[in-house]
């Protein structure tokens, strides 16, 4: 009797649903390690006839955060822009990452229910373009929490007493984008929330 078999294939488990899961066996596939990124990334240049410094083929590694997709398509942004490679090569990020950590700036810069409205239509264009909540939770989340120093009102870091905050409501607000509809909600009641945080902090 002729049957069927399928693969399927997610980044998060918390969507599919208990009887699902109970009839498939699930199996883990680890992100590569930063080796066989570098590895993978020689192999590409060595077929596209071009030299990639050890130094660059590192940076790119460490900035992909073992995603492979990310290392190559940095890679090909970075040979787009400079035809000969060198070890100080300037690797770009993402524009989605610039445009959701100018958020974080604006978050930073003024808070007010204007401001929040404002930062509703760029969120607005980022799900619209098919940037999915979880990466922009991710990348505000980090440029929140990141070490530095700097003028705060021109994107400068957080306060440190109120950072295990806005990693908790992180969490919170994520996992409640997860089981909930509207993304649209979530993401900007975190950012309220952090807006309430860092005045707070500010004041004190």
């Amino acid at each position: 009797m002729p049957f069927c078999r399928i693969i399927a294939n997610c980044e998060s488990l918390s969507k599919v649903i208990q009887p699902i899961r109970s009839r498939c066996l699930q199996v883990r596939v680890p992100a590569p390690s930063h080796e066989q990124i570098r590895t993978i990334l020689n192999t590409i240049s060595s077929r596209e006839h071009f030299n990639l410094p050890v130094e660059l083929n590192d940076n790119i590694s460490m900035q992909s955060r073992r995603n492979l997709r990310r290392a190559i398509m940095m890679l090909q942004t970075v040979k787009l822009k400079n035809p000969t490679l060198t070890a100080k090569s300037y690797v770009p990020c993402p524009e989605y990452e610039s445009y959701t950590k100018e958020i974080a700036k604006d978050v930073i810069s003024e808070q007010s229910p204007k401001q929040l409205r404002s930062i509703r239509a760029k969120l607005y264009e980022l799900l619209t373009k098919g940037i999915t909540a979880d990466m922009i939770f991710q990348v505000l989340t980090r440029e929140f929490l990141r070490s530095g120093q700097g003028d705060k009102k021109m994107g400068g870091t957080m306060p440190e007493i109120v950072k295990p905050e806005i990693l908790r409501f992180a969490v919170l607000f994520e996992h409640r984008c997860k089981e909930g509809a509207k993304a649209i909600i979530h993401l900007e009641a975190y950012l309220a929330r952090v807006m309430c945080l860092y005045k707070g902090a500010m004041t004190n």
